[in-house]
């Protein structure tokens, strides 16, 4: 008669799934939420007040203008998390006059960082998306000094 087919390859690779499974989510799935490590990042380019209003600590001439569109959202998000902020959704206008640069200049800049999915759009306003972090994170690491175990010992 018909013989059932033998399991053991199958189970195998079910074996191997949850490992894959598991090894993915430990190296790879970052949680929506910042961790230690990235606020003591943008420690180094952002204060807050007590009122939640946002400075930009990081030289100007070094960041481009898409750099400090989403400094600000980070910033807008840190002062949320604090709870400084009833929101970390900011609206271009707001966005425009704290950066001192025109809506004009801010929107495309806005605009572009929404098609890439490192800012969501929503009613209360733009906001930074976890890919905006991720990408500000790797842009601005340019301007950190290397630590002492990372810079070559002379």
């Amino acid at each position: 008669g018909n013989k059932p087919l033998d399991s053991g390859p199958r189970l195998r690779c079910a074996e191997l799934g949850e490992d894959l499974k598991e090894l993915i989510r430990r190296e790879m799935v970052r949680s929506e939420t910042l961790t230690e490590d990235d606020i003591k990042f943008f420690k180094r380019f952002i204060q807050l007040t007590e009122d939640g209003t946002v400075i930009l600590t990081v030289d100007r001439s070094l960041v481009t203008q898409t750099e400090l569109v989403l400094l600000y959202l980070m910033g807008r998000k840190l002062a949320h998390i604090a709870g400084l902020v009833d929101s970390p959704a900011a609206r271009l206008r707001d966005i425009a006059e704290a950066l001192s640069l025109p809506a004009t200049t801010v929107s495309p800049r806005l605009a572009n960082c929404v098609r890439y999915g490192e800012v969501k759009r929503g009613a209360a306003g733009y906001e930074i998306a976890i890919g905006g972090i991720l990408s500000l994170k790797h842009r601005l690491q340019r301007l950190v000094e290397p630590t002492r175990e990372e810079g070559v010992s002379v």
